[in-house]
């Protein structure tokens, strides 16, 4: 098997080793052979980890739960030779399609190396050796570890499974049983085979329902050997202590090796979607040394929609760094920031204005008399308005304490007066509540989460220690906000972030920013006090801001559910909600009255999509509706969230979209011109009738404009205004859009979808240029009688399709759509989806 070679390019009668075989139509796809193999130039993370040996062996693969996405990653890991190769099966596969009925070949192979790995691959293709070869490659993406040994004797080599497993495929089931030394595996050919693979001698089985279907029962003992990690047995109890990622680890050698510097500059933001769309969502903490002292930097977002982040950790700080670019001034998020941090009378705020080397239409004294009106209208004390002002180029690594230091270059040297600024203008921190509790231990919670490391089974839940220390073993209580005795617990751990990488200390004092491992069941809460005795006062938090939005979640119903997705229901649901309810203080979760779904109330519609992103990656099915905003009732007036919104675009476009938010009921304050050809536009508008505007903005710009919102209170209730959004293209029919069918259609608006794109009845795939909704079938496919029909001949082209994001389909929908998420696929649907009923129900409504 080794020797097969990898893919060509076509599919030749003789591929002859180069990958142009001879077949009809010239240039075919045959094997590649050896000699035509090009150097593995790694695209992941972990496969650049492993090509310069910075990780040598699988087991630390498997300890931190790292994906393999190449299979050239365990090339490397294994030495040759050491990885068996098995074919267990090849059947031919059929499928009937428009242009007849089409025969493939499909293959299963197993991998292993005899010492607890072992891999199952399957892949179709339309030649027997290019399904074998795909298959070897899938077996090594999905190679496991299996546990051997019974964990009741220890006695001898490990010869067995640790205890009973089950895994199950389709109809069949598979049961290992453990059996005594010298048994050796009792089983069918094809089950003896694999599980020999893992490097297992002694093994009973028993299997249940339809075993002739090989596929499955192949699969079912898979899963039944991938079981054998799935339980922790009395010898694994003992006290683990979490192992340094290897991500963190080598974090810098990944930062200058990777391609996208852009992405890994701000290595702070690692999370996914951070990195996507380059925002902070997460606020994270570090610290660095500089001259005897211990700076703990937190990085907040600047986003409101994350103003629950900045809330929840302000109240570890005792100063704050306010950024400005020189060129923009300050912005609608530098001052949501910066209010919340001068709301606390204590935080000594200084200034650092980026990129002061550069030439604008406004001076230095406008810039910094811009500032300091700010800190006036944010009502800042004396003592803060007495803040330092640094100026800094952050690309070329300098910074001055001095604007005509600018053009010296001498002084221009590096960024170390920031720090020195830092350690001078910011004391040290205060025992805030040593007159109550004097040296006795107390920690504010701010963050609740999983450690990175899958060995350690405990929640970790970081602060910033206020009074007096607390060290491994120390027996500590949780106290709520009010004041309550949640329970007590046991230190296990001590961790601090230094950098990106998080280190273990034996203990901690006044002022350090900590995160602790607790035993036992309780976890604590945000803003709940960690503390060293009974009588020790809760520590005061800031309080939150409520919510503005929301968003009703509900089980998918549509024909394609349960397709793609490995949590389907409302339970799985609400237990991933009550999980985020438990870190993000921002976001709130209750059930519906009618039991048919969950409400997600946050701080907007930025956030909330942002959630609704992370579950459909981690898996989740479901249906989210038109967002709505959280309204209240103030002396029996109905009032509901308004938001300033600060757009900068070109003066042609400034106007336009300043027409639109007049016409959206929004109020324009200001419209002045900047350096160029662009327009500063400010506005306040109610947050209902904002929604969907970002990207109008974003498509009427092509990018280009900037636009920012901050909420500036509740007011009344606004009229509603009649939504000027266009009609919409629905599906008429279920099953694959066909190209013939989607030309037609493409005539009659904008399309979401493409050739054999799975659509169904009710479901939105395009705009229509009508007034009218309209009901088309894009999976009818071409009629007999047209194939040879006159004039048919002229190949017509399909425009492009027009994909969209989950936050431009929750702007896009209205009150009678829904958006359908899985893993695998958006889509904006009806909720209602039979058509007869739509019509029924525009009666109504009609006659209402």
């Amino acid at each position: 098997m080794a020797d097969r070679g990898g893919f060509g390019t076509g599919f030749g009668g003789k591929g002859k080793g180069k990958g142009k075989g001879k077949g009809k139509g010239g240039k075919g796809k045959g094997r590649k052979g050896k000699g035509g193999e090009k150097e593995w130039v790694p695209y992941t993370k972990l496969g650049r980890l492993v090509k310069e040996n910075k990780i040598t062996s699988i087991e630390e693969v498997y300890l931190h739960s790292l994906p393999i996405k190449e299979y050239q990653i365990v090339d490397m890991l294994f030495a040759p030779g050491v990885l068996k190769e098995e074919v267990m099966k090849i059947m031919p596969v059929q499928k009937q399609t428009t242009a007849g009925q089409r025969t493939r070949f499909k293959a299963f192979v197993a991998i292993g190396d005899e010492n607890g790995h072992v891999g199952l691959g399957v892949k179709a293709a339309k030649e027997v050796a290019t399904a074998i070869r795909g298959a070897i490659m899938a077996a090594k993406l999905s190679l496991i570890p299996v546990r051997r040994g019974y964990w009741g004797n220890k006695l001898g080599e490990p010869h067995t499974v640790p205890m009973k497993v089950t895994g199950k495929c389709g109809s069949v089931a598979v049961r290992l049983i453990p059996a005594p030394r010298g048994t050796h595996i009792v089983g069918a050919p094809a089950s003896k085979k694999l599980i020999s693979f893992a490097g297992i001698k002694d093994c009973f089985t028993c299997s249940t329902g339809h075993t002739r279907t090989k596929g499955n029962f192949l699969k079912a003992t898979f899963n039944a050997l991938q079981a054998t990690y799935g339980y922790l047995t009395p010898d694994l109890w003992m006290e683990q202590l979490p192992a340094q990622s290897p991500m963190q680890q080598w974090s810098d050698f990944l930062a200058s090796s990777s391609k996208d510097g852009d992405k890994m500059s701000g290595s702070m933001d690692c999370n996914e979607l951070e990195m996507e769309r380059g925002i902070t969502i997460l606020s994270k903490v570090t610290r660095l040394e500089w001259k005897g002292h211990v700076l703990n930097i937190v990085d907040t977002p600047g986003h409101a929609d994350f103003g629950g982040e900045v809330e929840r950790v302000m109240s570890m700080v005792d100063g704050v760094v306010l950024l400005v670019d020189i060129v923009q001034g300050p912005r609608t998020q530098t001052k949501f920031v910066l209010q919340k941090a001068l709301a606390l009378p204590h935080v000594q705020p200084m200034v650092v204005i980026n990129k002061a080397d550069r030439t604008t239409d406004r001076s230095q004294d406008q810039i910094e008399t811009e500032i300091f009106d700010l800190f006036c209208s944010l009502n800042a004390t004396e003592q803060q308005l007495d803040y330092q002002t640094i100026y800094a180029s952050a690309r070329d690594g300098w910074a001055v304490t001095d604007y005509d230091h600018i053009k010296d270059e001498s002084r221009r040297r590096n960024c170390y007066c920031v720090l020195d600024a830092i350690v001078d203008l910011i004391k040290p921190p205060i025992e805030t509540r040593a007159e109550q509790n004097g040296d006795k231990f107390s920690m504010l919670v701010t963050t609740v989460e999983k450690p990175p490391s899958t060995m350690n089974l405990s929640w970790t839940s970081t602060g910033k220690i206020y009074s007096g220390s607390i060290k491994k073993g120390d027996l500590v209580y949780i106290k709520s906000s009010d004041g309550n005795i949640v329970g007590k617990e046991k230190v296990r751990e001590l961790t601090v972030m230094k950098g990106l990488n998080r280190e273990i200390v034996k203990s901690a004092s006044t002022g350090d920013i900590v995160a602790a491992t607790l035993g036992g069941n309780i976890v604590p809460s945000v803003a709940d006090t960690i503390c060293s005795a009974q009588d020790v006062e809760p520590i005061p938090s800031i309080p939150i801001d409520p919510p503005v939005m929301s968003l009703k979640l509900s089980v998918n119903t549509s024909p394609l559910a349960g397709k793609d997705g490995k949590f389907l229901t409302i339970e799985a649901m609400w237990k991933r909600l009550v999980r985020e309810t438990t870190n993000n203080v921002a976001i709130k979760a209750e059930r519906t009255p009618e039991k048919d779904g969950l409400i997600v109330k946050g701080r907007g519609e930025l956030q909330l999509s942002i959630l609704a992103e992370q579950m459909r990656r981690e898996g989740f099915e479901m249906t989210v509706s038109q967002p709505t905003v959280v309204t209240r009732v103030v002396d029996g007036e109905k009032q509901e969230p308004y938001e300033e919104v600060v757009i900068l675009a070109e003066n042609e476009l400034a106007s336009i979209f300043a027409d639109k938010l007049s016409s959206r009921g929004g109020e324009l304050s200001e419209l002045l011109p900047q350096k160029g050809n662009e327009s500063l536009l400010k506005a306040v508008i109610s947050s209902r009738n904002l929604m969907g505007f970002r990207t109008y903005v974003r498509e009427k710009s092509q990018g280009k404009a900037v636009m920012m919102s901050t909420l500036v209170g509740f007011k009344k209730w606004q009229k509603s205004i009649p939504s000027s959004r266009d009609k919409v293209l629905i599906s008429a029919g279920q099953g694959v859009c066909t190209e013939h069918d989607l030309i037609h259609m493409s005539h009659k608006g904008t399309l979401f979808v493409k050739p054999n794109d799975q659509v169904y009845i009710g479901q939105i795939i395009g705009v229509h240029n009508g007034d009218q909704e309209l009901d088309m079938n894009p999976t009818r496919g071409k009629r007999e009688q047209e194939i040879r029909r006159k004039n048919k001949e002229i190949k017509e082209v399909l425009p492009p399709h027009k994909p969209f994001t989950l936050d431009e389909a929750l702007g896009f929908i209205e009150e009678d759509e829904c958006v359908e998420i899985t893993p695998n696929r958006l889509a904006i649907r009806k909720n209602t989806l039979d058509p007869g009923l739509r019509k029924s129900q525009r009666r109504k409504e009609g006659k209402n």
